[in-house]
């Protein structure tokens, strides 16, 4: 790391450390231990935490890890602290292999299973193609044959790993656990996303990677506790899976042909969660003009909350601004008819690695 202090497009060094332009200079074993040398560097600039691979070491009581979002890696005697979220899937390495024991061959970008990864149609983790370009795919099975792995009809998902698992974690904390309703969730923010969004929600990497108004279970603590569950592993498979089947039915209509899709929300492009009829709690859908068909499901969506909101006062009529569609669990799907005015709450990026 430099600065060009005199701005002569030059980098000088000098023998001061004071003013020189390198400010900070590491060199590293294989693994990731830095070690001493007599490098001219800045005093000053020694407090830069990002650097092996680019990610934050943590010197707090002399620990000397590298955060890596899932897991903290230890450099000194190349292992994680913690086992690999998704160890499940890799059963003939150790869960604290860093890099299949390669670090000149592979990088772990985010501390679980590296490469383009690749589940199968229920959610299973299939195992990863060593390639680091965060893709991932929908396979119908894996063959292992001489030692060399071949996964089966892959489709890619066009999403990233980050954003991948950032939408699995705000189904995840979205859902009450009733599995139809995760599918549902994930159905509706596609379609919402595929319908144009709203002017600051126009992606699904936006909707997933932003605290926002549209989904409330999209932050960086419920992304955190997401992973702390288990992440993109076996227990978030109907997460997994819900996405899965979203992202593929999107504009997808070989999908749809293949039987590999179905939309569980019944066209739904939002919902609402039980703070909708909860009277401690403010929500300005109650003031839209429902549909008048909407008037049984909001009653039977009440029973089911047990809420306290009176929804037979709400308004009801043709020129509708919102349908009650359904509703699963503790979540109820409408469709919006009006222009959409959901947008980001914050502007910083849920950190997944």
């Amino acid at each position: 790391m430099f600065a060009d202090k005199n701005a002569n497009g030059i980098v000088d060094v000098p023998n001061s450390a004071s003013t020189n332009d390198i400010l900070q200079e590491n060199h590293y074993y294989p693994f990731g231990l830095g070690y001493e040398g007599g490098w001219l560097m800045n005093d000053a600039a020694r407090d830069n935490k990002y650097q092996y691979n680019g990610k934050e070491l943590n010197d707090d009581f002399g620990l000397n890890w590298y955060d890596y979002g899932a897991r903290y890696y230890m450099p000194d005697i190349g292992r994680w602290g913690q086992i690999d979220p998704m160890a499940e899937s890799m059963a003939s390495w150790s869960p604290y292999s860093y890099t299949f024991n390669n670090p000149l061959k592979y990088t772990d970008p985010t501390g679980m299973a590296p490469f383009g990864d690749y589940f199968d149609w229920n959610g299973n983790y299939l195992g990863s193609d060593e390639e680091d370009d965060e893709k991932v795919y929908v396979a119908d099975s894996k063959t292992n044959l001489d030692g060399a792995t071949t996964f089966n009809n892959a489709r890619d998902l066009g999403v990233t790993m980050s954003v991948f698992s950032a939408f699995a974690s705000m189904i995840w904390n979205e859902s009450s656990g009733n599995k139809t309703e995760s599918y549902a969730l994930a159905n509706a923010t596609m379609n919402f996303v595929d319908e144009g969004g709203s002017s600051q929600l126009e992606t699904l990497e936006d909707v997933a990677l932003y605290k926002n108004s549209f989904a409330r279970g999209t932050s960086q603590k419920e992304y955190d506790n997401y992973i702390d569950a288990g992440g993109t592993g076996a227990n978030s498979r109907n997460e997994v899976d819900a996405a899965i089947n979203a992202l593929m039915g999107s504009k997808n209509p070989e999908a749809r042909a293949n039987g590999h899709f179905k939309d569980y929300s019944n066209s739904s492009n939002g919902w609402d969660g039980i703070d909708l009829l909860y009277s401690k709690t403010s929500n300005a859908h109650r003031k839209y003009t429902w549909s008048e068909g909407s008037q049984s499901v909001l009653q039977g969506y009440k029973k089911q909350v047990n809420g306290g909101v009176d929804v037979d006062k709400w308004s009801y009529g043709s020129n509708a601004e919102i349908t009650a569609n359904m509703y699963i669990g503790k979540s109820l799907f409408y469709t919006v008819h009006t222009g959409r005015g959901e947008g980001k709450l914050s502007k910083k990026r849920i950190k997944t690695d």
